[in-house]
């Protein structure tokens, strides 16, 4: 019984992926943030990882369903946030989220960052968390800092530090 609520709570989860990205596994009201200096490629792959799970990860789950073979989940549940592809700022771009959206995925680089907007960021993400999950990829400490509980390298290994488990 124990089991069944805990994986009812699982917004993502990512098994044995077959391009360079890490094993996640995220619950509802969790965030993670990938630290990388290959931020649009580690994007690319998550990319790649919701759009056609049974091609690069064993399995691949977004809010309870098993996204392999059916490449809809993965659009229909995940709110992408990537300053790049909407030309607009991450604030703008979140504050625009759809609410049956129950996975924000942030792609970010430390240049597409207004850092005036991380307290705004941070605020706009805290609400989300009661019914989402966050997952963020970004070489920005900051970004990262404002967004996630925890910070995990290419490897899934966490990122620790002396101020909130992040960076030395």
């Amino acid at each position: 019984m124990i089991e069944e609520e805990i994986s009812n709570s699982i917004m993502l989860d990512i098994v044995q992926p077959s391009i360079t990205f890490p094993e996640i596994k995220l619950e509802k009201g969790n965030s993670l943030g990938l630290y990388t200096s290959e931020t649009e490629l580690m994007t690319s792959y998550f990319f790649k990882l919701i759009s056609e799970p049974e091609k690069y990860a064993k399995e691949v789950k977004i809010n309870g369903f098993l996204a392999n073979g059916m490449n809809w989940v993965g659009r229909s549940f995940t709110h992408i946030v990537v300053p790049q592809i909407w030309k607009d700022s991450i604030y703008n771009i979140l504050k625009n989220k759809p609410k049956r959206r129950h996975l924000i995925f942030i792609g970010a680089k430390k240049c597409d960052i207004n850092y005036d907007e991380l307290s705004d960021i941070s605020t706009i993400i805290s609400y989300y968390r009661k019914d989402c999950s966050i997952l963020v990829i970004s070489d920005s400490f900051e970004l990262l800092q404002a967004t996630t509980d925890r910070v995990v390298n290419m490897l899934g290994e966490p990122i620790i530090s002396g101020s909130k488990d992040y960076f030395k």
